[in-house]
């Protein structure tokens, strides 16, 4: 069984031009389509997989719930977050493996939430407000719909809620922020070594 896929979409912030994401708004580091929507495919020629695209909702991680179930794994203890995609491959089980997937950066400076037919987000940028999509018309995201569906962003944002309150509080920074603390203490240390090796008295042999 091989899956291949792709972490996030390209990236599209300092002009670069060597990845493609399509019609899909934005990039690397974006919660719309265009940094979240990547190629997933799965490849098991003994699975009878119905072949061709699949619409359901899928995460990366299914990938270890898949290959935990047909493995015959053990799944005592904490459940795995990711669903077995295999029934829904194979025409078993009719619908999506998920009814939403949702996304949380740093607490909620960003945070989206992605239904097959919705999706309420609100981006990583300043000043950012939050925006509402209908995917079926609309899955390049070109128009906010927000102002006019109170009902349904009622209803997306109680789904987030719902599933957040499982959740707790980040407890990690961004992999640069930490660059910035490793690079720190490495210079403090230096600058403290610095100074006592100043006075130190260099040995004489004699």
């Amino acid at each position: 069984m091989i899956f291949f896929l792709s972490d996030n979409g390209g990236p599209r912030k300092n002009g670069e031009t060597f990845a493609n994401n399509g019609n899909f708004r934005e990039g690397k580091g974006s919660m719309y389509e265009g940094g979240c929507h990547v190629p997933f495919i799965l490849h098991w020629p003994k699975g009878n997989l119905n072949v061709g695209e699949f619409d359901g909702l899928v995460s990366a991680l299914d990938i270890a719930a898949t290959a935990v179930a047909v493995g015959n794994g053990d799944t005592t203890g904490n459940a795995l977050e990711g669903k077995n995609l295999i029934p829904y491959l194979t025409g078993k089980q009719k619908g999506s493996p998920h009814n939403a997937l949702y996304w949380r950066m740093q607490d909620g400076m960003a945070w989206a939430i992605r239904t097959e037919k919705t999706k309420f987000l609100k981006l990583n940028k300043k000043g950012a407000k939050p925006e509402l999509f209908d995917m079926k018309k609309d899955p390049f995201e070109a128009k906010d719909i927000v102002a006019k569906n109170t009902k349904k962003r009622a209803q997306m944002a109680k789904l987030w809620n719902d599933w957040n309150q499982g959740n707790i509080s980040n407890r990690y920074l961004q992999s640069g922020e930490y660059q910035k603390k490793r690079l720190d203490l490495y210079k403090k240390m230096y600058e403290k070594e610095q100074q006592a090796a100043a006075k130190k008295k260099l040995l004489v042999i004699e």
